[in-house]
């Protein structure tokens, strides 16, 4: 532990509860293993790089939440880029290897900066309870991202859940299993550059059109209740609190002819035994296939 930063730089598991202002947590592994971040109730800020960063574990990086915990990440808007400006750490949590999300706890962040999560490889949601208020994208993969049994309510400027073409599949996939997912936002709620494959739960879209946050001047603001996790009775969009928009809304996003929708597919789209649930200014669904 160094300059506010907690390097982890061997595989195994490692716990931690409490909170860390101006503070960083950093795996740099120097084995090829796996590594587990165990979280029992953090508040965790930094204004000087993504308060996660995974730099090298080559197995994956798994970050487990204790049940009845509520973890919070967030950066400022106006905090550094500290490993790769291209795309890297602009993210809240950042990893350049896979990365998994369990457990039954509460996850909260805010992305004041740019991105909620963001990998270059897969992103993986698995029992998973996470709400992301974002600048820009709320789940930006450079390949997969699965979401499985979870419960994902993001607000932001930029698309809820963003894949990329990549070397390794070409065309990152979104694979979606029993899991409700809530995006309020001005872009995409789902762009995927290959399949959007949804299989049981519920979606729910509010896309006002206009604008990315990454290209514009900031226009998009939110507010987490700090005294609350996720609430599942709740009718919001983003369930951990409350979430506003400058929409502009979508008068202004049809007269800019936007080509924002609920759900962009580059590959193919398959939704089966989903409650969907569409508002959007413009597209509902849009794909090639």
């Amino acid at each position: 532990f160094a300059d506010g930063v907690v390097t982890v730089s061997r595989s195994g598991s490692y716990s931690f509860k409490g909170e860390l202002k101006e503070g960083r947590i950093l795996v740099d592994l120097e084995d090829d293993g796996e590594v587990k971040l165990n979280f029992y109730g953090v508040n965790i800020n930094s204004s000087k790089g993504a308060p996660v960063s995974v730099i090298k574990a080559p197995d994956k990086a798994v970050m487990y939440f204790e049940k009845r915990t509520v973890n919070d990440f967030s950066d400022t808007e106006d905090r550094v880029y500290t490993y790769d400006e291209a795309l890297g750490d602009s993210s809240v949590i950042f990893s350049e290897e896979d990365i998994v999300f369990e457990g039954d706890g509460f996850v909260r962040i805010k992305a004041d900066f740019n991105k909620g999560i963001f990998s270059k490889k897969d992103v993986t949601l698995n029992g998973a309870k996470i709400s992301i208020a974002s600048f820009d994208d709320g789940i930006r993969s450079n390949e997969t991202v699965r979401i499985k049994n979870s419960e994902v309510m993001i607000a932001s400027g930029g698309d809820g859940i963003h894949t990329a073409e990549n070397k390794v599949d070409k065309n990152g996939k979104v694979i979606i299993d029993d899991s409700n997912i809530s995006y309020m936002g001005e872009s995409d709620g789902i762009d995927s550059a290959g399949d959007v494959l949804f299989y049981g739960g519920s979606a729910e879209f509010l896309v006002s059109g206009g604008s990315s946050g990454k290209k514009k001047k900031k226009n998009y603001s939110s507010v987490i209740d700090e005294d609350k996790g996720p609430d599942k009775n709740k009718n919001d969009i983003l369930s951990a609190g409350k979430a506003t928009a400058d929409s502009s809304t979508f008068e202004n996003a049809i007269s800019k002819n936007t080509e924002n929708a609920a759900v962009t597919v580059g590959g193919n789209a398959v939704f089966n035994d989903v409650n969907l649930k569409i508002n959007s200014a413009y597209h509902g669904i849009m794909g090639d296939n």
